[in-house]
């Protein structure tokens, strides 16, 4: 038996979850890959863990979504610098593995960088570093505020000196370019050391400036277009933030529709 319809079906409402930042207006993971709500919690930690950072700085990021691109040393994307970032979020040789959640906090404070400055050069990595900074000292800050030594009484001593160490390792581990070594002064070098050393930090900029200017065409193929993703909009409790979302929006559309999208590449 046939039954005449009632008009059209009613169209889904788009899914909400409560923004863990204003200044992301959507997240975004893979349909295609297992556990697409997992690593859209996954983006959501990520999102809280820097928005202290973008708020800081006035970052806007239009989409920020999951990649899993074939190149595996690719870790992230800048796609008009904010208008989309995606970021590697699961093992490349496994994609029922998730990375370390840090290590794409990492990524993500790299691709930010990219929203100020496009060229990896020394401009680019004073920034970054800044940024590290910033966010390790929100980080501790936040910690003590949550500390239940902070909520019954002042820390004692120790305590107020190992929350200090955070900042002082993670600024020597970047510092050493990778190694394992104990961080020493120039002076302390051998002459051999210290140039291989500069030379490798040097190599390294040039490696990153010339994939972002031979091979953006090539990457646009590793941005995942709008129906792959499973798409969040993200609301926010509080009413006060409606020109910070315009200026979020507009990262979407451009004055050239013509103009094509610029790509920044992290590997």
């Amino acid at each position: 038996m046939v039954i005449k319809g009632r008009g059209r079906y009613p169209k889904k409402k788009p899914v909400e979850i409560e923004s863990p930042t204003p200044h992301i207006l959507k997240l975004a993971s893979l349909k295609r890959q297992d556990a697409a709500d997992k690593a859209l919690e996954l983006l959501h930690e990520v999102a809280a863990l820097v928005a202290p950072v973008m708020s800081h700085y006035g970052f806007k990021v239009g989409l920020l979504c999951e990649m899993y691109p074939k190149d595996k040393c690719l870790l992230g994307l800048n796609v008009n610098r904010g208008q989309k970032i995606c970021l590697r979020l699961r093992s490349p040789t496994d994609n029922k593995w998730f990375l370390c959640r840090d290590e794409i906090v990492g990524t993500m404070l790299h691709e930010l960088t990219h929203n100020w400055h496009g060229a990896h050069d020394n401009t680019f990595y004073k920034t970054l570093e800044e940024l590290k900074d910033k966010y390790l000292e929100f980080q501790v800050n936040s910690s003590l505020r949550n500390s239940t030594y902070r909520n019954n009484f002042s820390a004692p001593r120790p305590l107020r000196f190992s929350a200090n160490k955070p900042k002082a390792k993670y600024t020597t581990r970047v510092s050493k370019l990778g190694t394992n070594k104990t961080l020493t002064t120039p002076t302390q070098l051998d002459p051999s050391t210290l140039r291989a050393i500069l030379f490798k930090a040097a190599q390294r900029r040039i490696n990153d400036t010339k994939i972002c200017a031979d091979v953006e065409s090539a990457k646009l193929s590793n941005v995942p277009e709008d129906d792959e993703l499973k798409i969040i909009e993200v609301i926010s409790l509080d009413t006060d933030i409606t020109n910070s979302q315009r200026g979020i929006e507009q990262l979407s559309s451009s004055d050239d529709p013509h103009d094509s999208p610029e790509v920044i590449v992290l590997d």
